[in-house]
C-alpha cells in the first residue's frame, strides 16, 4: 500500500530526503555507512532543516542489549 518509498544508502542521503518535504515514517538500521542510525536520529530531532522533526522513527537492528535500547530511546527512536 505504500506509494512513495525513498530508499537511501546512508544517513547523509536520508537527511537530504527528509529536508525536501515531510515524510510519514523512517525505518533505519543502527549500522549505516558514514553516519549511524543513532547519529541520524540526533540530527533529525535537532535540525531546523528537516521538514518534520517529530517523524516516527523505527530502528531495525540485530542489537538487542538493554543498553542499546536505552541509547536508541534517548536518541529519539520511536520504536526499536
Amino acid at each position: 500500500g505504500f506509494s512513495h518509498v525513498h530508499l537511501v544508502r546512508d544517513g547523509h542521503a536520508a537527511l537530504s530526503v527528509l529536508e525536501d518535504q515531510p515524510k510519514d515514517i523512517l525505518i533505519t538500521e543502527w549500522s549505516l555507512e558514514g553516519m549511524d542510525g543513532i547519529t541520524l536520529t540526533h540530527h533529525i530531532r535537532q535540525s531546523d532543516k528537516v521538514a518534520d522533526r517529530l517523524i516516527p522513527i523505527i530502528m531495525m537492528t540485530a542489537r538487542a542489549e538493554k543498553q542499546d535500547v536505552e541509547v536508541a530511546r534517548d536518541a529519539g527512536i520511536t520504536e526499536f
